[in-house]
């Protein structure tokens, strides 16, 4: 599917060449067909039976400063409890949490938004 979406996006002969053009992206600007791209394997892992399990995210995190890792990390349980039953609350409390972290560009990273007392 991927290869198929690929090559469709890459002929200057359809009728879409907007998937080409840049479209505004975190300071920069990427071509939209990128953004298509990425989401086709959650269309494969929704319309298929897959089991799917990850990584404990404190593996992935090992270089990031710990007031984010922390928040990460937690925002990480929530989701997990959020997917399987939980009240609209939960959701709540995951997007408050995000609010204290942003994407540093210098570092690639996820960053704590300001200094925790």
């Amino acid at each position: 599917m991927a290869e198929m979406f690929f090559s469709f996006a890459e002929d200057p002969t359809n009728e879409i060449g907007a998937l080409r053009n840049p479209v505004s992206y975190g300071g920069g600007a990427a071509p939209m067909k990128a953004f298509i791209q990425e989401r086709l394997a959650a269309l494969v892992l929704v319309g298929s039976n897959f089991r799917v399990f990850s990584m404990p995210l404190d593996f992935s995190l090992r270089s990031y400063p710990p007031e984010a890792r922390e928040t990460l990390t937690t925002i990480d349980v929530l989701k997990r409890k959020i997917s399987s039953t939980a009240p609209p609350a939960l959701a709540l409390a995951v997007d408050e949490l995000r609010r204290h972290l942003k994407f540093d560009k210098r570092s690639l990273m996820v960053m704590p938004a300001e200094p925790r007392d």
